[in-house]
C-alpha cells in the first residue's frame, strides 16, 4: 500500500526542467571545448548549453552532421579530453556542475561513469596517454588522478592542493610530470605517481590560461593573461623562449606531437602559429621577444577552444559569438574556410508576467520570444521588438499569482526549478493556462509535476495500486467523465498504461488540460551542501527510471503524484477571499446570491470564493440573481458593468488582482450596474 513510510524524504531537492526550442540538436550559446579526433573523423564539442556533442567531420562530409548529443551535465561544460587505452576508449568532460563525465565511445556515447570528487567548478582536463592517467582540476584547488587503463576509474587522492584555483593543467604522455596554472601567475610542477610538486616556474605577469607538456616531459609551455607565451625547460627549471604575438589575454593553446609549433587563440579574437623551435637573426640568448609568430585567423570575439590536425593542415576554432570555425591550411600557409558548426543564440534575459505562466526573453541576437511554461514551447515570436516595450506590450494580464518557480538562463535557454517551499503556492484559472472555458482553479505546480512525471507515475501505479483507483479500468463515473476529456483513441485503449491513465485522471491525479514536449529534460538535484545531481532524464523516458525515483524521489513530489487528496492537488484547498457585491446606485437584494467556485457565507452579500478565478464568473452569477424570479427581459452577464471605485472590471481580470492591486490586501468591495435594454 502506499504510505509516508514508504518516500524517502529529501525535502532539499528541487525539480528542474529545461525548455528548449529543439531536442538539442543545435548547441545554443558558446563553444568552450573542442577535440578533434582526426582517425576516426570525429570532431567533439561541448559548451555552456551543458552539452557535449559528436560531429561527423571526415574529409567526404560537406557539412559537419552531428551524431549524436551527451546529456548529463547540469552546467557549462569547460574541457573535453579524448581517453584512449587498450580497454576502451572514451571522452572525458569537466564541469561547473563539479562533476567529472566519462562518455563511452565504443557504446554510442552511452555515460560510463560519474565521478563527484570536486568541490567547485571542475575547469581542466589532460590525459596521459601511455599509462592512461586522466587529471582533473578545478576552483577547489585540487587536482585529482584517474587510473583509466584498469577500466572504470580508480581514484587516487589528490596529488596536489594548490593554495589558488586552479584554470588549466597539462601532463606528458606516460604521466611522470604534470604542470597546474593559476591565478598566482606561477606554473607548478608536480609528480602524478608519487603525488609530490618538484618545482616552480615564474615568469608571467598575470594568471596562467593554458599549459602543454611535451610527450617526454622535458618541455612546458605556458599562455597567460598577459599576452605572453613562455616555452620553459622543465629539468632547469627555466624560461627559454617568450613569444607575444598576440595584444589580450591567451585562452587557449594546441601545440603539435613534436612540440615545434604551437597554435594560440586570444581574447582579442586572433589566432596565430608560433614556431617554437626558430632561431631567427632577432633571438637573443635568453631567446626573449621573438617573432615567428603567423596570423591564421581574426575573429570578431575571443576564441575559446581550439584544435588542430596532427599535419597542421586543418584548424578548428571556437569563438564566443561565431560557433566553431575550420579552417584549411596549405602547404604556403594559405587559410581558408572551410566548414563551420553555428550555435543558436543564448538567451540573456527574461521577465516572468503576471499570470505567472509566461515568460519573455531576449537572446544575443535581439530577438524577443514569448514562452509558455505549461507547454514549454515559444508561444508567441516578437522579431526584434525591443524587449521593455514587448514586456508593456504584452504584461497586460490582471491576475496576481504567487511565486511557484525560478527561473535562470544560465544555460542560454530558460530553466525552471520547483523546491518545495513554494512549488505548489500558485493556483491559476483552467481558463488561463489551459485555454479553455472553465474558470475552475488549478494548481500550476501540481499541473506541471504530474505532467512531467506522468510515465513514473502510470508506470509506478501498475506495480503498486493505491488503495480504491485499482478498479481495472473501470473508474464508475469519474473514470468515464476524465475519459470523455481525452482522446477517442486513448479513452478506447484497454493497455495497462492507458488504463492507469484514466483511473488516475478520475482521481485528480492526472490531467489532460496541457503536454510538453517529450524532449523536456528533467533535473532532480540536491540543492543544499553537498549539492549534487541526483537524476537526469527526458519527460519520454520517466518510466525507464522507475525503480531509481521510486527510491530517490522526494516525498513532496510522490505526494503530489499518488495522494488522492494531497493538499497541492485538492482544489478545496485552493486559497479563498471574501468579495462584498452591492448594486451600484440602488439597493438590490438579487446580489445576494453565490456564484461559480464561490460559497454562500453568512452575510447575505459577502462571497467566499477562489482566489483564482476571474470577474466573468461573478458577472454570469449576477444575471442569473437578476433574472430569478423576474416576469420581464433576461439580463445578460454581458449587461452587467462590475466597479471597483471607479475603476470598472474587465471579465478577464482575476480576483486575485483585485485583491493585491486594487484593494491593497483589504476586503473587496464591488459595486455592479447593468444596461438596461432599450
Amino acid at each position: 500500500m502506499y504510505g509516508k513510510q514508504q518516500y524517502r524524504p529529501k525535502t532539499k531537492v528541487k525539480l528542474t526542467y529545461q525548455i528548449r526550442a529543439d531536442e538539442g540538436t543545435q548547441p545554443i550559446g558558446a563553444i568552450t571545448a573542442i577535440q578533434l579526433d582526426e582517425a576516426a573523423g570525429r570532431l567533439y564539442t561541448a559548451g555552456r548549453d551543458s552539452m557535449v556533442r559528436e560531429w561527423d567531420v571526415g574529409p567526404a562530409v560537406e557539412t559537419p552532421a552531428r551524431n549524436a548529443a551527451f546529456g548529463g551535465h547540469t552546467d557549462w561544460v569547460n574541457d573535453v579530453v579524448l581517453c584512449r587505452t587498450a580497454g576502451a576508449s572514451r571522452l572525458a568532460s569537466v564541469s561547473s556542475d563539479r562533476s567529472v563525465r566519462l562518455w563511452n565511445l565504443d557504446d554510442n556515447g552511452q555515460e560510463a561513469e560519474v565521478i563527484l570528487k570536486h568541490t567547485d567548478y571542475v575547469k581542466a582536463a589532460a590525459f596521459a596517454q601511455d599509462s592512461g592517467t586522466l587529471l582533473t582540476a578545478g576552483l577547489d584547488g585540487k587536482v585529482w588522478t584517474w587510473d583509466l587503463a584498469a577500466g572504470p576509474a580508480g581514484v587516487v587522492e589528490p596529488a596536489c592542493e594548490h593554495p589558488d584555483s586552479i584554470y588549466c593543467v597539462g601532463v606528458n604522455r606516460n604521466g611522470t610530470i604534470a604542470a597546474l596554472g593559476s591565478v598566482d601567475k606561477v606554473v607548478r610542477l608536480w609528480d602524478p605517481r608519487t603525488q609530490t610538486p618538484f618545482g616552480v616556474l615564474k615568469g608571467h605577469q598575470d594568471m596562467v590560461k593554458a599549459l602543454a607538456v611535451s610527450a617526454d616531459g622535458t618541455k612546458c609551455l605556458s599562455g597567460g593573461s598577459d599576452n605572453m607565451l613562455k616555452l620553459w625547460d622543465v629539468g632547469e627549471r627555466r624560461c627559454i623562449a617568450t613569444f607575444r604575438p598576440h595584444s589580450d589575454s591567451i585562452w587557449c593553446i594546441c601545440v603539435d606531437p613534436e612540440f615545434t609549433r604551437v597554435y594560440s587563440g586570444s581574447r582579442d579574437g586572433s589566432v596565430f602559429v608560433t614556431q617554437l623551435d626558430w632561431s631567427g637573426p632577432d633571438g637573443d640568448a635568453a631567446g626573449h621577444d621573438r617573432s615567428p609568430s603567423t596570423l591564421l585567423a581574426s575573429e570578431d570575439s575571443p576564441v575559446l577552444a581550439l584544435s588542430v590536425s596532427a599535419d597542421g593542415d586543418r584548424l578548428w576554432t571556437s569563438t564566443l559569438l561565431r560557433g566553431v570555425q575550420e579552417r584549411s591550411i596549405d602547404n604556403a600557409g594559405t587559410v581558408a574556410l572551410a566548414r563551420t558548426i553555428e550555435v543558436q543564440p543564448p538567451l540573456i534575459r527574461f521577465r516572468m508576467f503576471s499570470d505567472g505562466i509566461t515568460v519573455c526573453t531576449e537572446d544575443t541576437a535581439g530577438r524577443t520570444k514569448l514562452w509558455s511554461l505549461a507547454t514549454a514551447t515559444v508561444t508567441t515570436d516578437l522579431g526584434e521588438t525591443p524587449f521593455d516595450d514587448a514586456v508593456k506590450q504584452h504584461n497586460v494580464a490582471k491576475c496576481h499569482v504567487a511565486k511557484w518557480c525560478s527561473i535562470d538562463t544560465a544555460l542560454g535557454f530558460l530553466s525552471v526549478h520547483l523546491e518545495p517551499n513554494d512549488a505548489f503556492a500558485a493556483w491559476v484559472s483552467e481558463a488561463r493556462i489551459g485555454g479553455r472555458t472553465v474558470d475552475d482553479p488549478v494548481n500550476v505546480g501540481a499541473l506541471v509535476v504530474r505532467i512531467l512525471l506522468r510515465q513514473f507515475q502510470e508506470a509506478k501505479y501498475l506495480l503498486h495500486p493505491p488503495a480504491g483507483l485499482s478498479d481495472g479500468g473501470s473508474g464508475g463515473g469519474a473514470a468515464r467523465e476524465a475519459s470523455a476529456a481525452v482522446d477517442v483513441d486513448v479513452a478506447n485503449d484497454e493497455s495497462p498504461a492507458a488504463k492507469a491513465h484514466r483511473n488516475l485522471m478520475a482521481a485528480g491525479l492526472s490531467h489532460d488540460i496541457f503536454t510538453l514536449p517529450e524532449h523536456t529534460q528533467m533535473i532532480l538535484a540536491q540543492y543544499t551542501e553537498p549539492a549534487h545531481t541526483i537524476c537526469q532524464l527526458t519527460l519520454g523516458t520517466a518510466a525507464d527510471h522507475t525503480t531509481t525515483l521510486i527510491q530517490e524521489c522526494p516525498e513532496w513530489i510522490q505526494h503530489c503524484l499518488f495522494t488522492k487528496h494531497a493538499p497541492m492537488g485538492d482544489k478545496s484547498k485552493a486559497p479563498e477571499v471574501a468579495v462584498f457585491v452591492s448594486p451600484r446606485k440602488e439597493k438590490d437584494a438579487s446580489s445576494k446570491r453565490a456564484f461559480p467556485n464561490m460559497k454562500r457565507s453568512v452575510a447575505p452579500d459577502r462571497y467566499v470564493g477562489h482566489f483564482a478565478v476571474s470577474i466573468r464568473g461573478l458577472k454570469a452569477a449576477i444575471a442569473r440573481d437578476l433574472n430569478k424570479g423576474s416576469s420581464g427581459e433576461a439580463v445578460s452577464a454581458s449587461a452587467i458593468r462590475l466597479f471597483h471605485g471607479d475603476t470598472e472590471l474587465e471579465d478577464d481580470t482575476a480576483i486575485s488582482y483585485v485583491y493585491q492591486v486594487l484593494a491593497k490586501r483589504k476586503d473587496i468591495r464591488l459595486e455592479y450596474s447593468r444596461e438596461v435594454p432599450k
